[in-house]
């Protein structure tokens, strides 16, 4: 026999008593009297873990998409240091400001096809996600 702590105990009270406001707070609409098939296929639609997963797969291939798509665009690059200093006796310049700023600005003119071969890599896989959304979608219309 398996003996819980305390704590133990009243973290599974809690999370049962939040379920269990949660369930309530969840009011059921009842169904129409003359069901049609348009609701019952909104009802299909309607939230599910498994499509949560495949729209969320979805937009991590349309975010790698996007990041695959900027590998060859104009990059800007700016760094700033801040710094106070006590300069040297023999120094020309007395200020103690030597903090600096820099701007970069760079742009990569070819990369021998590896930027088109990565966007059709990231298309490929976006539309696999679609087809796999919609998979998922028609299976739930199926249930």
């Amino acid at each position: 026999m398996v003996r819980l702590s305390n704590r133990a105990c009243c973290r599974r009270l809690l999370l049962f008593l939040l379920s269990s406001i949660c369930g309530w707070a969840m009011a059921v609409e009842p169904l129409p009297s003359p069901l049609t098939l348009d609701y019952a296929l909104s009802l299909a639609d309607a939230e599910h873990p498994e499509r949560t997963l495949a729209d969320a797969a979805l937009s991590q291939a349309e975010a790698a998409r996007h990041l695959a798509d900027s590998n060859d665009d104009l990059r800007v690059d700016l760094s700033a240091e801040l710094r106070a200093i006590e300069p040297s006796e023999i120094a020309i310049y007395q200020t103690h400001n030597d903090s600096l700023a820099r701007l970069k600005i760079s742009k990569q003119l070819y990369d021998f096809g590896r930027t088109a071969h990565a966007l059709e890599a990231a298309d490929a896989d976006l539309e696999s996600r679609r087809w796999q959304l919609m998979e998922v979608r028609q299976q739930r219309r199926l249930d």
